[in-house]
C-alpha cells in the first residue's frame, strides 16, 4: 500500500511538472524579412524608420556577428528551417528538389515537426482578421515531409496555445506618402487621383529608373555570359549540376 501511495504522488508530481513546464512555454513568433542587409535604425542606419524593430532589438538580444550560410533564398531558408548546413542536406542548390522524391535525411525534421512534438500549435501567418498580412512564402528545397504547419490564419492562434509562428511579409504594393500631413505613413496615395500625387509618382520613377541606368544596378543588367560561365563551372566542379537545372537552361 505504501509503494502504491509513492507511486500515485511521483505520478502527480510527474503530470504536475509537466504542466507547469507546458504553462511556461513562451510564445514563438519568427518574423522573416528579406532583402534588409543592415537597413535597420537599430543597426545604425540613417534614412530608414524601423521604429518596432529598434525597440524588439533594445528590449531583446541583437546580433552583431551572424551570417548567412548561403547567398540565395531557399538554400538558406532550408538550413535554418532544420538547423543543419545545406551541404549537409543536399539542399544547397537554388529551388531544388521541387518536382522529385527528395526527403530529407534520416533524423533530420523541419522545426515546426519538432515543436509539434512539444505540443506547439503551428501556423504560417498570411491573414490576420481577413486581411492579407503575409505572403505565406516557404521557398524551401524540400518538399515531401508532409504538412508543415496547422494554419495559415492569425486569429486561430488564440485558442491553441502555445502557439509558434511564422510570418513573410508580403510584397509591397507602388507607395507614395505625404510624410507632412501623414507623418505615419497610413493614407497610401499611390492610387490617388489628385493631379499632383500623379506627377509626384511620376517623377519618383523616373528618379528611379535614372538611378538603375547609371549605378548599373545588375537586377536591369545581368552579368554577361562570361563572367557567370566560370562561377558556373567552379560549383559544378564542386558540387555536381541538378538534372532540374540542366534540362530548364539546355
Amino acid at each position: 500500500m505504501k509503494r502504491l501511495v509513492q507511486f500515485i504522488v511521483a505520478t502527480s508530481l510527474s503530470f504536475a511538472n509537466a504542466n507547469a513546464a507546458a504553462s511556461k512555454r513562451p510564445n514563438i513568433l519568427w518574423i522573416v524579412g528579406e532583402n534588409l542587409k543592415l537597413d535597420l535604425g537599430c543597426y545604425g542606419a540613417k534614412n530608414v524608420k524601423t521604429p518596432n524593430l529598434d525597440k524588439l532589438a533594445a528590449n531583446g538580444i541583437r546580433y552583431t556577428h551572424a551570417f548567412s550560410t548561403s547567398p540565395v533564398c531557399a538554400p538558406s531558408r532550408s538550413a535554418f528551417f532544420v538547423g543543419m548546413y545545406q551541404t549537409t542536406t543536399d539542399t544547397h542548390n537554388m529551388r531544388s528538389h521541387r518536382n522529385d522524391d527528395y526527403r530529407l535525411p534520416e533524423g533530420v525534421r523541419p522545426i515546426t515537426h519538432r515543436l509539434r512534438d512539444v505540443g506547439y500549435f503551428s501556423a504560417n501567418i498570411k491573414t490576420m482578421g481577413g486581411d492579407p498580412v503575409g505572403s505565406g512564402k516557404l521557398d524551401l528545397n524540400f518538399v515531401n515531409e508532409g504538412k508543415l504547419y496547422d494554419t495559415d490564419k492569425w486569429e486561430d492562434l488564440k485558442g491553441n496555445q502555445p502557439p509558434a509562428a511564422l510570418m513573410s511579409p508580403t510584397v509591397a504594393p507602388p507607395q507614395l506618402f505625404d510624410t507632412e500631413a501623414d507623418p505615419h505613413e497610413i493614407n497610401n496615395l499611390a492610387d490617388s487621383k489628385d493631379p499632383k500625387h500623379i506627377e509626384a509618382l511620376i517623377r519618383m520613377r523616373t528618379a528611379l529608373d535614372v538611378w538603375i541606368v547609371e549605378t548599373q544596378d545588375q537586377g536591369e543588367f545581368p552579368e554577361p555570359e562570361e563572367v557567370v560561365a566560370p562561377f558556373e563551372k567552379e560549383m559544378h566542379d564542386w558540387f555536381g549540376t541538378p538534372d532540374w537545372y540542366t534540362k530548364e537552361n539546355g
